[in-house]
């Protein structure tokens, strides 16, 4: 196995680990065993290589995932089940740690927008790129497709929580930073801890309707949802979660009517 990185700004320190890993595409998950390896140790597990494409040098980390190898880097690996323990070793209850995701009140950010750049790469056709604006503006992925040209963008807003226990979601949206427009759309996930995994359902919802079905109030677009999907004025826009990505692709080369 070999992975390419930059290390960019990174500065090794006793404190600071790099996790390397593989990805399963079709599972979306990561898969067994991973690497975490002491900054320190980055220089004796990588070498250096120019890239004429990037003008730059690459790291190249590479290792063997067999179980018993006996590369530089085998010393180094670790089960997903061991990571937080391995991660936190310093506390007792470290193996009982979700690495699902954090502890966050309002789950947000990485978590989704991963999964959901995981189910574009497995659904495109290979002519559509997926990116990050910067600043995003309200925007965390901006889609192209060159054959024919079109273009997209999305927020994508999850949470872990139900309100009062009952299936009921809400996600706030800051007014300050949403622009509707017929291209931008708002993926809106629910995960649950009780099964690990995110719901089934989800909502795919232009952002011109969001923003005429959203509650305002004090700078703030409010989404409360139930999670059966087909209850109430959202409903139109529930989808299976698994179709998300292509749901995007299809609504990048053909906006719906908000």
């Amino acid at each position: 196995m070999q992975i390419i990185f930059d290390a960019g700004a990174l500065t090794p320190h006793r404190n600071t680990s790099v996790l390397f890993g593989r990805f399963d595409i079709p599972a979306t998950d990561l898969v067994d065993p991973l690497w975490l390896v002491p900054s320190l140790k980055l220089n004796e597990l990588t070498r250096a290589e120019y890239c004429r494409y990037h003008k730059r040098k690459h790291l190249h980390f590479i290792a063997s995932p067999k179980e018993g190898s006996r590369d530089a880097a085998s010393r180094y690996q670790v089960q997903k089940s061991l990571l937080a323990r391995r991660v936190f070793a310093d506390h007792s209850g470290a193996a009982t740690l979700p690495l699902d995701l954090s502890s966050m009140s309002n789950e947000e950010g990485d978590f989704f927008e991963y999964g959901f750049a995981t189910r574009f790469l497995r659904d495109c056709t290979g002519t559509e790129k997926l990116l990050r604006p910067d600043p995003d503006l309200g925007r965390d992925m901006l889609a192209l497709t060159l054959r024919p040209f079109g273009w997209a963008s999305l927020a994508i807003k999850g949470t872990a929580l139900r309100q009062h226990a009952n299936d009921v979601i809400a996600v706030l949206v800051k007014e300050r930073t949403f622009f509707p427009h017929r291209r931008h759309f708002v993926l809106v996930q629910y995960f649950d801890r009780t099964l690990r995994r995110l719901h089934p359902v989800s909502w795919l919802i232009p952002s011109l309707a969001f923003a005429r079905l959203a509650n305002r109030s004090s700078g703030m677009y409010q989404m409360v949802t139930n999670l059966n999907g087909t209850k109430n004025r959202w409903a139109p826009y529930a989808i299976p979660t698994e179709d998300d990505a292509a749901a995007f692709i299809r609504w990048m080369r053909r906006p719906p009517a908000a």
